[in-house]
């Protein structure tokens, strides 16, 4: 099978959008995600996928600790700004986080929820990593309308409503 039919295949599943971010020394350090999905309710964990190099995977080993931001619809510009193959590293002050009190990790304006998390583990694979992390805190945003990645564009939830049987 071709890389790019399995691209195309896989491109039709839709997915939620979410924002890595952590404190790297003075700055932020933010990734966009379209891969997190929850591996324990029990013991509240989530997984996602980063690329083997990614400069992101890298500091959250070394910090442990991070947040997971869900995106709104009204955030897709956001998504872009973090998703190109290097993590961007921002100033402590830029304007699309907030310093969470409760948790001293850098949280999205705007999001729709945010996790708190703890690094895990990790599998690694051949072209990218999967981690693996513990959710200690979640916090609800006020937003009601996901942002979705589907067929390689951002959309907004619609709910279906239907007749009872």
């Amino acid at each position: 099978m071709k890389i790019g039919d399995f691209k195309d295949a896989m491109s039709q599943i839709p997915t939620s959008v979410a924002v890595i971010s952590l404190f790297v020394e003075e700055s932020i350090k933010a990734c966009t995600i379209s891969s997190l999905v929850s591996v324990d309710i029990v013991n509240p964990m989530v997984m996602f996928v980063l690329k083997n190099d990614s400069s992101t995977l890298n500091a959250i080993k070394r910090s442990v600790r991070f947040s997971i931001s869900i995106l709104t619809s009204n955030q897709a510009l956001i998504s872009q700004r973090y998703s190109n193959t290097e993590a961007k590293s921002l100033e402590p002050r830029d304007i699309d986080f907030c310093n969470h009190e409760g948790s001293g990790l850098p949280v999205l304006i705007g999001a729709y929820s945010t996790f708190f998390c703890n690094f895990d583990s990790i599998l690694e694979l051949s072209g990218a990593t999967i981690v693996f992390a513990s959710v200690k805190n979640v916090i609800d945003g006020d937003a009601t309308d996901p942002l979705i990645y589907f067929a390689r564009k951002y959309f907004r939830l619609e709910e279906i409503n239907l007749e009872p049987h």
